[in-house]
């Protein structure tokens, strides 16, 4: 499998958010990617948007807001490579802990999450927009 991982711009815009809407359940819209002050990539393969994550660093506090991968290239070892991706930006940068929010029904996620070493802290009631539950993870670096 021959992809790349490249900051985001603009001329991917059409496609992450078609990316987006396909993989979660929630309209994503240009005003949603383009706010913030996040650190935004795409996975390419053959041009074709089939990846895209973000995440911020603060300090030596990081977040993972996002990663998403089409589901016709789940279990192609995309998710592994982002973030052994982010984990190696957040090194260099000497980020101590890690956060993120991953739905309570994502098992997949869950699971993906926790084989590198992210830890449950607790439950957010309604902190989606469709009013499911978020779980907070934590990783030590």
């Amino acid at each position: 499998m021959n992809f790349n991982i490249i900051s985001y711009e603009d001329k991917y815009l059409n496609q992450v958010l078609d990316l987006l809407n396909s993989v979660f359940d929630f309209h994503y819209t240009e005003d949603y990617i383009n706010t913030g002050l996040s650190e935004k990539y795409v996975v390419l393969e053959n041009g074709k948007v089939i990846g895209f994550f973000e995440f911020s660093i603060l300090s030596d506090l990081g977040e993972i807001f996002m990663i998403a991968v089409d589901k016709n290239f789940h279990g192609k070892g995309i998710g592994k490579v982002i973030m052994e991706f982010i984990l190696e930006k957040m090194k260099e940068e000497n980020v101590k802990e890690i956060y993120l929010d991953v739905s309570v029904n994502n098992k997949r996620a869950i699971n993906f999450y926790k084989k590198y070493g992210f830890e449950e802290l607790y439950i957010r009631e309604k902190y989606y927009r469709n009013l499911e539950d978020a779980i907070l993870m934590k990783k030590q670096l």
